[in-house]
C-alpha cells in the first residue's frame, strides 16, 4: 500500500519556510539601519517624475489646443526634461534626491 507523499512534503516545506523566516529575523537584528523612509506617490506617472510636464497631455486637456496660454504651461514648462522635472517636483529633485535619495 502506498502512502500519500503530499502531507510529508507540506510539513517539510513549512519547516523550511519557518527556518528561513527565523534566519532572516536573526540577520535583520544585526543590521545597523535605524530608519527607513518609504515615500509612495499614488497616481504619479514615471514619465512626469523623470521628464516633468508632458506637453502632449497638456494639449489634450486644453480646450483650444494651445497650452502655451495656460497657467500650468507658464509655471511648469522648461526647455529640458531635467528643468521641467525640477519645476514639477522641486522638493523631490532639489532637496531630497540631491542629499539623500535614490529611485528604485
Amino acid at each position: 500500500m502506498m502512502t500519500n507523499p503530499i502531507p510529508q512534503l507540506a510539513k517539510r516545506l513549512a519547516c523550511l519556510t519557518a527556518a528561513l523566516v527565523l534566519l532572516n529575523c536573526g540577520l535583520a537584528a544585526e543590521r545597523k539601519t535605524e530608519n527607513l523612509i518609504l515615500i509612495t506617490l499614488d497616481g504619479v506617472r514615471y514619465q512626469e517624475l523623470f521628464g516633468g510636464l508632458d506637453l502632449e497631455i497638456l494639449k489634450a486637456t486644453t480646450s483650444d489646443g494651445k497650452p502655451e496660454d495656460t497657467k500650468t504651461y507658464k509655471r511648469f514648462w522648461a526647455e529640458t526634461p531635467v528643468q521641467r522635472r525640477k519645476k514639477l517636483m522641486p522638493f523631490f529633485w532639489g532637496e531630497w534626491m540631491h542629499r539623500h535619495g535614490s529611485v528604485a
